[in-house]
């Protein structure tokens, strides 16, 4: 499954309506924000460490996935 399908999967997982085409971050409230974060960890098989934990890198699906691939 491409990385953008899996992100996109998880977060729909965490909130059904969810508007791709605005900030991502704007629309979780912080139990999802932080739901999203190990959600993505263990998808993924990655750490994010506190100073990744911001919310430009959560901003679109694109962000997300570019946080991940530096991550691998």
């Amino acid at each position: 499954m491409q990385i953008e399908k899996k992100i996109e999967k998880i977060i729909k997982s965490i909130k059904k309506k969810v508007n791709f085409n605005l900030n991502l971050v704007n629309q979780l409230d912080s139990m999802q924000f932080l739901d999203l974060i190990t959600k993505l960890e263990q998808s993924f098989k990655i750490k994010i460490s506190e100073k990744n934990i911001q919310s430009n890198n959560f901003k679109d699906i694109k962000n997300i996935k570019k946080m991940i691939n530096e991550k691998k």
